[in-house]
């Protein structure tokens, strides 16, 4: 009986085994077949270009396979897909971001779509003559396109000089002006006294009382220019650069230091660039009475 006993139960141990070893192939049959299938699911969303769902099918598999590189990709290309709509849209500056980033995970042609947003936001800025922000970025971009010929662009020849009277924003128009015999007369100074070199280049501001601009000179290394001032109290503001000029808009871009003159009575005035000084004319002396 006891025989008996032990066989009954060692068959049911080994039915039991048996049935859970086969449950386990079962279901691992199951959930592989099911991954699986999530996984063809996954390609096909790719093939159709529907990365956001590729992406959550292959990352609720992320196991099975490469599914978690697969993802990834996804994740990726739409992206891609984003910035690159972002780009056509005209948001260049947020599809640059986008491609950015992708470019730092060297997906695809990313890098050389970043070089392609900062070509169509150089030449928009060019067309809205922010000519010195254009150049900083074309500058950068080397050979890619035509940037080397828009680079040219950006740079003008200096006005060197030249004196601009501006009768829109003056009491007195222009000819009177001109036919003041109250004048002051400066010159940039000479490299030999102040360690300038040629391709230093002066713009002097002058506004009057009332804060409008009236005149701006330009001035190169050694130019001698004669401003033509009513009796009257003005502000100067100097800036000075080197052989980069980019327009009466933007300059010098970024402007140096410090600037020597000479005035009519040779006398040195030495002003720092972006600091605004008073000058006064007189009716009898014409020199610059300088205080900042």
């Amino acid at each position: 009986m006891n025989r008996h006993f032990f066989f009954n139960r060692h068959k049911a141990f080994w039915l039991t085994t048996l049935f859970l070893l086969f449950l386990t192939a079962f279901c691992l049959v199951v959930i592989l077949g099911y991954q699986e299938y999530r996984y063809r699911q996954g390609q096909k969303a790719m093939a159709a270009k529907d990365y956001e769902s590729a992406a959550i099918i292959y990352s609720s598999i992320s196991f099975y396979r490469d599914a978690k590189n697969q993802s990834q990709q996804a994740i990726y290309s739409l992206q891609y897909q984003q910035a690159w709509a972002s780009l056509n849209g005209g948001e260049i500056e947020k599809a640059k971001v986008l491609f950015m980033d992708l470019a730092s995970h060297y997906f695809k042609d990313a890098r050389q779509l970043v070089n392609e947003c900062d070509y169509r936001l150089a030449l928009n800025m060019i067309k809205d003559k922010e000519t010195y922000k254009a150049y900083l970025l074309l500058r950068d971009l080397g050979d890619y396109q035509d940037a080397e010929i828009w680079l040219s662009y950006c740079l003008k020849p200096f006005p060197s000089g030249t004196v601009v009277y501006l009768p829109e924003a003056n009491r007195i128009a222009q000819e009177e002006f001109l036919a003041l015999e109250r004048e002051v007369e400066i010159t940039l100074a000479d490299s030999s006294d102040t360690g300038l070199h040629q391709d230093e280049y002066l713009v002097l501001t002058i506004r009057d009382q009332s804060g409008q601009v009236i005149v701006k000179a330009y001035i190169g290394k050694g130019d001698k220019v004669v401003i033509h001032l009513p009796e009257e109290t003005y502000s100067l503001y100097a800036v000075m650069g080197h052989k980069l000029w980019f327009g009466q808009e933007d300059e010098f871009g970024v402007p140096d230091c410090t600037i020597s003159l000479m005035d009519q009575g040779e006398s040195w005035i030495v002003l720092e660039a972006d600091k605004i000084y008073r000058f006064e004319v007189h009716a009898i002396s014409y020199y610059l009475d300088m205080s900042e």
